[in-house]
């Protein structure tokens, strides 16, 4: 056929599909849908044939609208087939669909004897070949975002109307509502529709809305991260009262080989404690990064010194006791032999063995925190090439120091009986470890307003000082560029309004918080940073968001 011609073909047959497809016939309906397959089979071998990257980027995004298109019907024909009893069709049925000689002129007859399979469930894991479990979930799943059936056998509405609109929507990936739903439905209890009395969502936020209606909006409103963060976070607030928190301390578990493994449970002040050192390990641009890294890589290899395999070999060994300066002939401090069969002490002050080891974890982090910040700050750049510091240790190596960093509203300061903080990496804390944070904590203030503009910290000069930086990031919580989370330790100041070179000023009205990838593409010319309401805001290339809007990363706050 010649190319006027399949062009002309594919016209008509779009015409017809887009204007006449509730009127066409139901055997030619069956026939486009396993020509729509053909095709789609078809294409996707000639555009990895082409190697064309400009057509493979076009192919990709047509098969991901095709992936969550199949997602949607997925649910939508098993919500389909439970309410028109499609696994009651008489077994000749079957045979004639799947072999293609099926007259679908007239109505569907079901069987008045015994059926093949014994629910819906039965019917698609047999039918599509799929697992059963599988096949049930899908059901499940249909109940939850597109219809229900009744006693009476007949459909109503989905149990949460609002994400089933959410599902619908093609700007709004599935998988993601699917996951909000399941967990919705896992919160508020089993749907009780087939007692007679359907089950209605009934959790809610602090102010008075439905937690559908609230993260339908974060679905809508948020990039996929930060809205998934945000309603689990929603979901956890919601947990029932009188469930209980685990014990805090820290447990031994059985050795896995030549790996010791330890339990840690610990409460929001400690859990924000090691997050900093973690953040702080995981930065290799920092000299207490890279330190990390070298002493990581080499442990990383498995291998014990030489002398550890075996016996010392002869050419080491002496009767001649070593020399003083070599240390070795006084006891450790730090060994001692462990009682064979002493049991374990006793809890003294109400303290357990767990919480005692606990304390010592986080007193040992905690031990380089007063003053390691003016002698020793791990968070200066490496003079050297990442390289060079991960191959040779520095004569003074850069210790982690673990920086806690609090943000409290005015009103929670001055209520400390009931107020609570979030911590830099977006963990909640109590009133109790508020206070505790509060008595050992050098405490910075910083006035910011209603949007988070910091109002009055000062000025420096071309670099971004770390009281000028602390408050830009107090104010931007992380890298402003949506879905980004990068924590603190990782962020760098940016000049956005004006650039240091054409006379702007390092002050916190002209800085951004941004991570050292999204800086460099802002550098080269990817990403644009603007002002918009009086705060930096980003405008994202034109492929993602064709409308330009102004947006900020809210990964890291408090939902609401």
């Amino acid at each position: 056929m010649e190319f006027h011609a399949i062009a002309g073909a594919v016209a008509t047959l779009r015409e017809a599909c887009t204007e006449s497809g509730p009127e066409l016939a139901t055997s030619l309906l069956a026939e486009l849908d396993e020509l729509a397959l053909t095709l789609v089979q078809q294409c996707a071998a000639a555009v990895q044939s082409r190697e064309d990257p400009r057509l493979l980027l076009a192919h990709a995004k047509r098969t991901e609208e095709l992936y969550r298109h199949a997602i949607r019907e997925q649910l939508r024909c098993a919500a389909a087939a439970e309410l028109g009893a499609a696994h009651a069709l008489p077994p000749e049925t079957y045979d004639e669909i799947a072999a293609g000689t099926c007259d679908y002129q007239g109505t569907a007859e079901l069987t008045g004897g015994r059926s093949c399979y014994q629910d819906t469930s039965d019917l698609l894991a047999g039918w599509l070949n799929i697992d059963y479990f599988e096949a049930r979930t899908r059901v499940a799943d249909a109940h939850l975002l597109v219809a229900r059936p009744t006693m009476a056998g007949t459909g109503t509405t989905a149990r949460y109307s609002q994400l089933a609109e959410s599902f619908d929507a093609t700007d709004i990936d599935p998988r993601a509502v699917r996951q909000v739903a399941r967990k919705l439905a896992k919160a508020e209890g089993p749907d009780l529709i087939s007692e007679g009395t359907p089950s209605e969502p009934w959790l809610r936020c602090p102010d008075g809305r439905t937690v559908e209606e609230r993260a339908t909006d974060l679905l809508h409103g948020e990039d996929p991260r930060t809205a998934a963060k945000q309603i689990s976070e929603l979901l956890r607030q919601q947990a029932p009262a009188q469930q209980s928190d685990p014990e805090l301390g820290l447990f031994a578990r059985p050795t896995r080989g030549a790996v010791h493994v330890f339990t840690l449970h610990t409460t929001a002040a400690g859990a924000e404690l090691i997050r900093s050192a973690m953040a702080q390990a995981d930065n290799p641009r920092t000299q207490a990064g890279a330190e990390a890294r070298r002493q990581r890589t080499n442990l990383a290899t498995g291998q014990e010194p030489e002398a550890a395999d075996g016996d010392t070999p002869s050419w080491l060994s002496t009767d001649q006791p070593a020399p003083e300066w070599a240390g070795v002939n006084e006891p450790s401090p730090n060994l001692g032999t462990p009682p064979a069969t002493e049991p374990e002490p006793a809890p003294e002050s109400g303290v357990t063995v767990a919480e005692r080891r606990l304390n010592a974890v986080l007193d040992k982090l905690g031990a380089v925190l007063p003053g390691a910040r003016e002698a020793n700050d791990p968070t200066e750049l490496a003079p050297v090439p990442e390289l060079a510091a991960l191959s040779e240790p520095s004569a003074t190596p850069r210790r982690i120091a673990p920086e806690v960093i609090v943000h409290i509203n005015l009103e929670d300061l001055t209520n400390l009986a009931d107020g609570r903080g979030i911590t830099a990496h977006g963990l909640t804390v109590g009133p109790a470890d508020l206070r505790q944070m509060l008595c050992e904590a050098e405490v910075v203030p910083m006035v910011l307003n209603g949007r988070g503009q910091v109002l009055d910290v000062g000025r420096a000069q071309r670099l971004f000082p770390p009281p000028i930086k602390k408050a830009i990031i107090a104010r931007d919580r992380g890298c402003i560029v949506p879905g980004c989370t990068a924590p603190v330790e990782h962020l760098e100041a940016h000049h956005y309004k004006k650039s240091w070179k054409d006379g702007g000023h390092t002050t916190v009205g002209n800085g951004c918080a941004l991570c050292s990838a999204h800086h460099h593409a802002v550098h080269a010319g990817q990403l644009q940073v603007i002002e918009h309401a009086g705060l930096p805001h980003v405008l994202l290339p034109a492929h993602q968001d064709p409308l330009q809007i102004p947006r900020r990363n809210n990964y890291w706050r408090q939902v609401a």
